[in-house]
């Protein structure tokens, strides 16, 4: 494992990172994810633990657009609900 953003590459839902992929998104969402998540105090090597248990708490019960409207991510709430919609719409389709 590379490190939080390392894990949060790896452990993402992959239907997300398929659709960030496409999108162009995917650096943007890792590194506001992780600026979010990963307190000030937490960001070194004793407390990367509890920094990764709140991004599998995260990814695993919360839609990408409740993680990115929760955290107020740069880009607003209908580019990442349009986002959304994709990956529900992707997932609909695999099916």
């Amino acid at each position: 494992m590379t490190g939080v953003k390392g894990y949060i590459r790896e452990n993402l839902p992959r239907t997300w990172e398929i659709i960030l992929l496409r999108e162009k998104c995917l650096g943007s969402f890792i590194e506001q994810f992780y600026q979010a998540i990963a307190k000030k105090k937490n960001r070194n090597k004793y407390h990367y633990k509890v920094t990764i248990m709140n991004a599998r708490h995260y990814m695993k019960c919360y839609s990408i657009s409740a993680i990115a409207i929760g955290f107020n991510f740069k880009e607003g709430a209908n580019f990442w609900n349009d986002i959304a919609n994709k990956v529900s719409n992707y997932e609909f389709n695999c099916n």
